[in-house]
């Protein structure tokens, strides 16, 4: 996970929020570091993401895992987002290095990711809604329902940067364009593959496809600015 380990600027700075969303700085790296004061506190992890205006929230799982899976959301009326980690049991899981350091990673690629949610809404009417990009109905509802939200520009710009990172955090030593040309065919990224996996392959028909690695060089122009 060296990529967000050597991320030691502001990412609200990349971001360009007009006004920032609060005060204190997001630093990725320092925040993957003071993470490991954190490790089976759920009080003292819940506490430390107030400064950016994240509610962490523990779930019950349907099964019992290596790993804890990771969720979040933004509220655009409250300007606030949420961080679910799937166990009740944080306080006694027994981590490995393995498994603590996903779950340092899956935190903030998903706290990032409501982020860039937060930065598209701020400012925003509260009926503002994203537009979509053309993607093929399979007429099976639940399938047609997750299209549709993939399909949104919004997701689309805040799951290209899970990618990006993705790539980063799996690959970094093989470049961006390579990895976005071989993307239908190698799982590099968990995030894309399970987004091809959704469309079918098919990117003629789901322009969600094609505009998430066009996003993705976006994302590596953006941080290339910063580093």
């Amino acid at each position: 996970m060296t990529h967000l380990q050597s991320v030691g600027f502001d990412f609200i700075e990349l971001l360009n929020f007009v006004d920032r969303p609060f005060r204190a700085k997001f630093i990725p790296a320092k925040i993957w570091d003071e993470l490991d004061t954190f490790k089976n506190d759920s009080v003292g992890l819940t506490k430390y993401f107030k400064r950016w205006k994240c509610n962490v929230n523990f779930k019950q799982y349907k099964k019992i895992t290596k790993y804890i899976p990771v969720g979040g959301y933004y509220l655009p009326d409250k300007n606030t987002s949420g961080l679910d980690l799937y166990t009740m049991h944080y306080d006694t899981f027994e981590f490995t290095q393995k498994s603590w350091d996903r779950l340092k990673y899956k935190i903030l690629q998903v706290i990032m990711h409501e982020l860039v949610h937060c930065r598209q809404y701020m400012g925003k009417h509260e009926d503002f809604e994203s537009s979509t990009v053309k993607f093929h109905r399979t007429g099976i509802s639940k399938v047609d329902e997750v299209r549709h939200y993939h399909s949104g520009r919004d997701e689309i710009e805040a799951y290209a940067h899970c990618i990006y990172l993705d790539f980063k955090a799996y690959k970094p030593n093989i470049n961006i364009t390579e990895l976005i040309r071989r993307c239908m065919t190698e799982k590099d990224s968990p995030t894309f593959t399970g987004i091809i996996k959704l469309f079918g392959r098919d990117s003629q028909n789901n322009h969600a496809l094609p505009l998430l690695t066009r996003k993705n060089l976006t994302w590596e122009r953006k941080y290339k600015r910063f580093s």
